[in-house]
């Protein structure tokens, strides 16, 4: 480019060779600026994780990014991957174009998205819901140059349900001594809840780690009492109170 500067400037003559020059030199800085334009992301990783509850609502993913050269943006696009490991792309946005969202796209996902874009710095998506079956979906946003740079960034949405027990052993017992005690106490919950057992006096007591069963092999009059079973996750917790009488 300087050696057809100097060329254009050792043949000028008047004021349209330096007006052509000056056009060249500008066309020239902004090819050569395009092409090496780069894009990071801002405090994002490849894998990220983003937990939530399920129920939860506009939850928020931010991509924000450094775009040295806003010319050089092509297209800024968000994804998410199927269940088959599969990437489908349902939102597009060309530079200076609204975005477009594919027919592809379910009608509950389209009803769920809210796609927000500038094209200098942030992309957003927003759910207005969370549903169970959107556990470990992945999520991506990619931005794409006109020179072919691009970078992508996933985020990996954990849906978290608090633990609902689901099996249980009445609110009353009443036992012989000698007799076997067994008390069940099962819940469903995302990810897996924690049991806990306790007795009237509050002390952890052990339990079968597989079943969530408390058992007691003979019971005596010493086991009457109340023992309490807590389910327990990320999500929040669940408990029932089990009235033990021994005559």
């Amino acid at each position: 480019m300087i050696d057809t500067c100097h060329r254009l400037l050792d043949n000028s003559r008047g004021i349209k060779n330096l007006i052509f020059l000056t056009a060249y030199v500008c066309l020239c800085c902004i090819s050569s600026s395009s092409e090496t334009a780069t894009v990071t992301f801002v405090k994002a990783g490849k894998n990220d994780i983003k937990e939530v509850g399920v129920s939860d609502t506009n939850v928020v993913f931010n991509w924000d990014f450094n775009l040295d050269d806003p010319d050089a943006l092509k297209t800024i696009t968000f994804g998410f991957y199927k269940s088959d490991g599969t990437k489908f792309f349902f939102a597009i946005k060309d530079k200076g174009k609204d975005y477009s969202i594919r027919d592809k796209l379910s009608a509950s996902d389209k009803n769920n998205f809210i796609v927000d874009i500038n094209d200098t710095s942030t992309a957003r998506l927003t759910l207005k819901e969370i549903f169970l079956n959107q556990n470990n979906r992945k999520f991506s946003c990619m931005v794409e140059l006109l020179n072919g740079n691009s970078i992508i960034s996933n985020v990996v949405l954990k849906v978290y349900v608090p633990p609902t027990i689901i099996h249980k052993s009445g609110t009353f017992k009443s036992l012989k001594e000698g007799e076997p005690l067994i008390l069940e106490c099962k819940a469903s919950a995302e990810p897996k809840a924690l049991i806990q057992w306790r007795s009237t006096s509050n002390k952890v007591l052990p339990y079968n780690n597989a079943t969530g069963e408390l058992e007691i092999l003979s019971v005596s009059r010493n086991d009457s009492g109340n023992y309490t079973c807590t389910a327990s996750n990320l999500a929040g917790n669940a408990t029932i109170t089990i009235q033990i009488q021994v005559q």
